[in-house]
Parts: C-alpha cells; structure tokens; sequence
C-alpha cells in the first residue's frame, strides 16, 4: 500500500465527521438502510458542469455530445470518481439536499466509523469530490477498510487504474471509454500525490454530413488523483481524513489549476467551501409547509434535483462553455441507450421548468434563453430546409441547434413545431419578470423576430373562413399527429406572433427605426382558435371526437400556462372533457396543469386531486427520485420535467402567482390539503425579493429586499407604494396586483 501521505496530499485531519455535525434538516434528508434494486432510483448529482448518477461508472459534462444526427447523446466520461466500500453489509445511505452530498456510513460496533461523502462540488465546479473521514471508537488496532474503484469499461493496452499508475510511467496509447478516445494518458506527481491524466475528443460529431461546420465542442480532459485498494488508520491515530477528486473540463490547463486548487486546501475546507454554497442558495430561497411533510419533502427534492443541474455561480475558474440548458432527466442521466432522453433539450424547458426557475433565479432563467440563442442560427437553417422564413427550432436540440430526434421518431420531430412558439413564450414571461432591456436588445429582439418570421411564413389564408390555418402539426398530445389547427399550437403562434411584433417596435424605436411589421398582428388576430359554440368548450384539433383519449395534458394548456382569455365555463368544460380523456399513465406535468387550471377557477377540492396525482406516484422512494411514469418498468428517472410541472402547481397554483407584461398578479392563494400554513420566501419579481404565508384566515404580502420603485393594488382599489418589510394582509383579496412605477412598454 502507498505511504497515507501520498493518498491524502495535505496529512491526516482530526475533524469528526458525523451526520449531525452540520446541523442537518431532518426535511433534507433522505436515509435508507439498503440501495433500491433498480439502480435508476438512485440519486443523481451535479453542479451545471459536470453530473453523475450515485454508484454510476459514467459522468456526463455540459455540452459535451457523441454521436451522428438522431444518435447524438450525452457523451460518457468514465467515472474514476464511482467509489465504494467493498463490504457494505453494515451501511446507511443518505441523500442530504441541503448540503448537496451523498453519504454512505459504516459504523462498525466499539471499532469504528467511516463516512464516505462524494459530491459535485459547487464552487470547485469541474470536480467531483470523494472524501472519507475514519474515527476510532474503541479498536486499538490499525484499522483497514477496502475499497473499490469502477470507472466502468475503459479500453487500452495499459489500464490507468491503481496498478498503472503505481508504475509512474507515461502512454500515448489511445484508450476508449465508449464514446471518448483519449490520446493523452499521462502521469503527474505533484503535492505529494500521483494523478492521471487523460485528454481526447468524441467519436463523432452530430453533423449530418461532412460537409456542415463543426459547431460543437468535441475535447474533453479527466484527471484524478490515486485510489488505493484499501483505507487506513494507524494503531496511534484516532482520526483520519482522504479525498479523492476528478475533474473534467475541455481544456487541459483548467482541469490541472482546479486540480492544484483542490489540493492546496485541507480536506475540511474544500467540504465547507461546498456546503457554503448550497447554504447560501437555502438562505436566499426557502418553504415551509407545515401539516404535509410529504408535501414538503417533495417541493424540497424537486428544487434540489432541479437547480442541482443548473450552473454554480460561484466558481473558482471562469466558466470556458454556456451553459448548454436542461434536459427532462438534467445533466447526469442520458448517455447510453438511447434512453433518458439522451441528455436533449426539449420544449420541457420552456414550458415546465422556465417558471419556477425565473422566479427563484433570473440569471438562470437568462442562461436557459442564451441556449437557444446561441443555436440560433441552426434555427434559422432548419426554417430554411424545410420551406420557411425566420427560425424553426427543432424539437430535440443538444450540441448544435440541428434536429437530432431519434431514429423512427422522425415524424415528431416533423409535426411538433410548437417547440418555436414555446420559446418565445418563456421569452415572454422572461421579460415580464425582469424588464431585462439589456437582453432584449442582445438576444431577445432578434430571436422573438426570427420566430415571428417563422409562424408568418408557417399559416396558411384560408379563404372560405377568412382565418389562418396552421396544417400538418402534432400539439403535446403525441397520440395524434399531422393534424390541423390544434389549438394548443395556434395559440402559442398567435402569442409568438403578438410578442415578436411588440419587441420589434420596441427594439427598432430603441435604434430610431420604423419598420415594425404590423402584419404579425393581423395575423395573431385571425389565426384560428377552434371553439365548440354548442358544447362550449375547444376541441384539441380539426375533427377531434369529445371523449377520444389522448396522451396528456394538451388543449387545456391555453388556459395555463398560456392563459388565453376565455369564459370560466368554456375553461371549466375543458377541464371537465378532458380530464376523463387524459391516459393515467402520462407524465406527472398533465396533473400539475390541471391542477393550476382548476385552482384558477376555484375547484379547491379536484385541484387538489390533482395535486396527489402529480407527484405521488411519481417521486419514489428511498431518495425522492422523480420518475416520467407512475406504474411500469419502462420509465425515465431523474425526470425534472416532472419535478417542474409539481413546482409551478405550488408556485402558480396555490401561491395564486401569474405573470403579465406590465405586472405580477397574486391570485387567491389557497392552503393543499393537509396544510395548515405554508410560506415561500426568496422569490423575484424585477430583482425583487418577496414572501408569501398562506394560513387558514390570513394571507400575508412582504417584499423582503426591494431593487424597485413598485407599487401595490389589491382587488383594484387604490395603488399604494410597496415598502419593504411591510406586512400587507391580502387574504380576501381576488388579485393582487404588483408593478413597476417605471413604465417600459
């Protein structure tokens, strides 16, 4: 065995670690005493650049891809950071979402304790951390522990494992993890340790031909420090600490400096330096739920399993890659079989997780448009191939903006356009909640024009109606393709269309132009909304039958989140309709969408059927891992689509929050079922910081920090200015209007 100090680089430590040594919140906490059998419910871990399942032989980083067109997934890295005790037979496993680790403790009776810690860490953000601290109990003896070290199926002449990197020589033998070779294998000896060091690129790029640029980033470096068979502690030591560390990045000398940074801290440090941020992100947002602690540990997981994925923003080295946006299974699932979604970015993003995002983070919200900007001009190539003006973005976008939907799935990939519109929605709400006009001149005007230009060269006049068509589309509902004006995607055209031409006039004023196309507006407003007149309700699409199941939660998204104006009956009808013709077995987001729809009309008590729906047969034990399917083997996990479906059901459901244009509005709020008082603090409107306590008799307003001159109405009385701190009561209120003194439109 090597000497401890060259294991551990900076000694022994005699820090105790035990569970309860950070002040744990039991909420947070999620323990079991035996891994489930199916290892997509273990958790998963990430910090925006690098992610991994717990126990995984593979690691995915941001914007890293392999694979040619409708292949393309996320690339494998091998995981020199899956270790595990090698004897576990007397282990407790805990998933801690306040810290942002996982913990396996071995507690031998009189002898011993080891814990073993490994994390995505969020300020050294291009490693992932595994350290282990053993206390003496009671043994006078040197104590040993084995390990095991499963990077999984990495292929060469010299295996850099523990037994090549004990020889201290160099290769230049190409070696293959999947989907990575690496033509650099080197040691390094420095602080006192040996690493490994490998640099290559992926197999093959998502071009479709050879003659299209190369438009994605295709190097990738790993390195880590040595793993030994077995741990130590020494018969005349109570106490000792190690650390083990991988990191990833495209760029050789930023994996070496985060490296050297790691190492140039105690074991200690570089655990608090971790925890500090995921403190900091707990204190500036926070909800307590009392009554429902399922309910509370649910919210609890899906925030933690939704911004775990999103970028640090404290990092120790400036970022080298925008962040490449979120897939419906995040950035540690989807490499592999053509399964977890492959790591894509679908209209999920927009539609499902935008929200709860922008309202905890704007930069985040920022960072999830500058994506699809960045693909833009593949955008734009799309609408071109296929006939079109404007940009067409495709309904699986990954290291390039091209369509990249898998093999025989072709024809989605065809029909669902409103992907476009869904973009330019979430663009929409993005300004509402931050004025950002610094964006909108950057990237906003040319991307919400590029997408009016589209949806104007996409409909078609019909002459007998005098309205606009839009033919040969698929809405959410995938049970029913090539169909004519579903309404769902109508709508969001008219929307995109509406919002390109009021960015339009406001960026061409900002630069003293006068060429807004007044067209897109006439367009909006004829576009063609089908409506029953007789059962008072919108049939999903051209010759839809009241009763035909569909796959989930399709024509009454127009009411939220789009929220096309309607009569509450016709809303109500068609809630009623199709939620007796939605499959059960769909997606966790059908019931969240319901469940925000009838709230809006106040139906408390289906609302809150539809609460339970959406998340209890999803999230599963013993970590609250969201799955896409309630019942079945045939699932994908990590599923944070899910996760921010059931978050807006909190946030714009029972919190009442909708966002306009020009303003916030707080409709009635109302208690779920089993609660007693619940209050979110930490959400922004304008860079503002506000909290809502919702209790049986009282509804209390406060904006915490106030970036903004705002003004306050409630139920359309007299406005008043907000002060900050000041509790304002609006428990009988109906709505609750906030905004900016400042006009900008």
């Amino acid at each position: 065995m090597d000497h401890v100090d060259d294991i551990i680089g900076n000694g022994a430590s005699n820090y105790n670690f035990s569970r309860h040594t950070l002040d744990d919140d039991e909420r947070f906490i999620f323990t079991t005493m035996s891994l489930p059998s199916d290892p997509r419910l273990m958790p998963t871990l990430s910090n925006g650049h690098v992610g991994f399942t717990i126990f995984s032989d593979s690691v995915y980083m941001n914007a890293l891809y392999n694979g040619r067109g409708g292949l393309s997934h996320r690339a494998r890295i091998p995981n020199f950071s899956n270790i595990q005790f090698a004897d576990c037979s007397q282990c407790r496993y805990t998933m801690n979402m306040q810290y942002g680790y996982f913990m396996t403790e071995m507690n031998i009776e009189n002898e011993f304790i080891a814990t073993h810690l490994v994390y995505a860490h969020r300020y050294y953000n291009r490693a992932i951390i595994n350290q282990y601290f053993i206390q003496r109990l009671g043994s006078r003896d040197d104590i040993r522990i084995k390990i095991n070290q499963n990077p999984g199926n990495v292929k060469d002449n010299q295996r850099p494992t523990s037994e090549a990197m004990a020889t201290n020589k160099s290769s230049s033998n190409s070696i293959t993890k999947d989907d990575i070779e690496f033509t650099k294998n080197e040691t390094i000896h420095f602080s006192e340790c040996d690493f490994q060091l490998l640099c290559g690129h992926i197999m093959e790029t998502e071009r479709l031909t050879e003659e299209e640029p190369i438009r994605q980033e295709k190097n990738v470096c790993v390195i880590w420090n040595h793993v030994p068979e077995e741990l130590a502690l020494e018969k005349m030591a109570s106490s000792i600490s190690y650390k083990f560390v991988m990191a990833v990045d495209i760029y050789e000398a930023d994996v070496r400096q985060e490296m050297i940074d790691v190492f140039s801290i105690s074991n200690d440090d570089l655990l608090i330096s971790h925890i500090k941020e995921w403190k900091k992100f707990w204190f500036d947002f926070h909800i307590e739920i009392d009554g429902n602690d399922q309910l509370l540990r649910a919210f609890i997981s899906s925030v933690f399993n939704i911004i775990c994925n999103l970028p640090s923003e404290n990092t120790n080295l400036p970022q080298q890659l925008p962040f490449y946006g979120l897939s419906p299974t995040g950035l540690s699932r989807g490499g592999s079989d053509l399964s977890d979604y492959e790591g894509h970015i679908f209209w999920d993003t927009e539609i499902f997780m935008f929200f709860p995002i922008a309202l905890i983070n704007h930069n985040w919200a920022k960072n999830l448009l500058h994506y699809r900007y960045i693909m833009l001009q593949s955008a734009r190539d799309n609408a071109k191939t296929t006939g079109y003006k404007g940009a067409r973005f495709p309904w699986e976008s990954a290291a390039t903006g091209i369509e990249v939907v898998q093999p025989d799935f072709e024809y989605i990939g065809e029909f669902q356009q409103h992907i476009s519109g869904d973009i330019s929605f979430a663009m929409h709400q993005y300004f509402a909640l931050t004025h950002d006009v610094e964006w909108v001149m950057k990237e906003g005007c040319e991307m919400a024009i590029e997408i009016a230009k589209f949806w104007e060269s996409r409909v078609k006049f019909n002459e007998e109606s005098g309205l606009y068509d839009i033919e040969h589309v698929m809405g959410p509902d995938e049970d029913h393709n090539n169909v004519t004006n579903n309404v769902y995607t109508n709508v969001v055209a008219k929307e995109a269309l509406k919002f390109g031409s009021m960015i339009r006039t406001f960026c061409t004023n900002e630069l003293n132009h006068h060429d807004a196309n007044d067209k897109w507006i006439e367009i909006a407003n004829k576009i063609k909304i089908i409506y029953d007149v007789t059962l008072d309700y919108h049939p999903q699409f051209e010759g839809y039958k009241v009763g035909t199941l569909v796959k989930q939660a399709d024509a009454i998204l127009i009411g939220y989140p789009l929220m096309f104006p309607m009569n509450e009956s016709t809303r109500r009808n068609d809630l009623n309709f199709y939620v007796n013709c939605t499959r059960k077995s769909g997606p966790a987001m059908s019931f969240s969408m319901f469940a925000i729809n009838y709230l809006d009309i106040g139906d408390v008590k289906y609302a809150n059927e539809m609460l339970e729906k959406s998340y209890k047969p999803y999230v599963r034990k013993p970590f609250n891992v969201w799955c896409e399917t309630a019942e079945g083997e045939n699932f994908a996990s990590n599923f944070i689509s899910g996760a921010g479906g059931f978050l807006q059901t909190i946030f714009n459901g029972f919190f009442g929050i909708h966002i306009h244009l020009d303003y916030l509005e707080i409709r009635k709020p109302y208690l779920p079922k089993g609660s007693n008082r619940m209050t979110v603090s930490g959400l922004l409107y304008l860079n503002s910081k506000f909290e809502i306590t919702v209790k049986q008799n009282e509804t209390v307003l406060k904006f915490i920090e106030l970036k903004n001159d705002l003004i306050l109405m409630i139920d359309n009385e007299n406005e008043e200015e907000i002060i900050e701190n000041f509790e304002y009561n609006i428990v009988d209120s109906s709505s609750t209007i906030i905004k900016s003194k400042t006009k900008i439109l």
